[in-house]
């Protein structure tokens, strides 16, 4: 004989197993969204070790941006000095010219350190001291036209007297080189 199963007992086992359906659903629902979870952690710890990264190269760029700015500065009146070059090949100060007296002069190139004293007459002053140095800075000068930049010498006067001074001065500005100031 078969035992039929009264209504309330069919709905409780048709209730009992889409129960157990409904779990299954569940507990599959929830691997995948912990899957899902576990991808997104794993994500956003990548991002904030590029993070990291990226802020690192960031300052580093803000050094280098600092650093081109204020060659920029530099560069905005076409004055820059050769000693910021990358290749350091001219120093700071390229020579000395020590005015002796009104007739002896002292040029002296920081590069070698060569010196090489003349002793012009008051008339041909100009012009000898202009070949002197041409000749003494020839690379330094050419290296200046080049890479578009100025070297810089100074100037010991030990006379006392403005007006050798300011030929002196002369000569060095009609080869394009700067005075520097020590």
């Amino acid at each position: 004989m078969k035992h039929r199963r009264s209504g309330s007992e069919a709905m409780l086992y048709s209730l009992s197993e889409f129960s157990y359906i409904l779990l299954f659903l569940a507990v599959g629902a929830a691997t995948l969204l912990y899957g899902r979870y576990e991808t997104v952690e794993r994500r956003n710890r990548e991002l904030a070790a590029s993070n990291t990264e990226l802020r690192a190269q960031v300052d580093e760029l803000k050094v280098e941006v600092d650093f081109l700015n204020e060659l920029l500065a530099e560069k905005k009146y076409g004055v820059v000095p050769c000693w910021r070059r990358p290749e350091g090949v001219i120093p700071r100060v390229a020579g000395t010219i020590t005015i002796v007296m009104s007739s002896e002069f002292t040029i002296y190139r920081a590069a070698c350190g060569k010196s090489i004293t003349v002793h012009p007459s008051y008339d041909d002053r100009e012009a000898l001291l202009e070949r002197t140095i041409a000749g003494l800075f020839e690379q330094d000068l050419a290296y200046a036209r080049e890479k578009n930049c100025y070297i810089r010498m100074s100037i010991e006067n030990r006379t006392g007297s403005f007006h050798i001074y300011s030929d002196v001065l002369s000569v060095l500005s009609s080869l394009g080189i700067v005075v520097a100031n020590q």
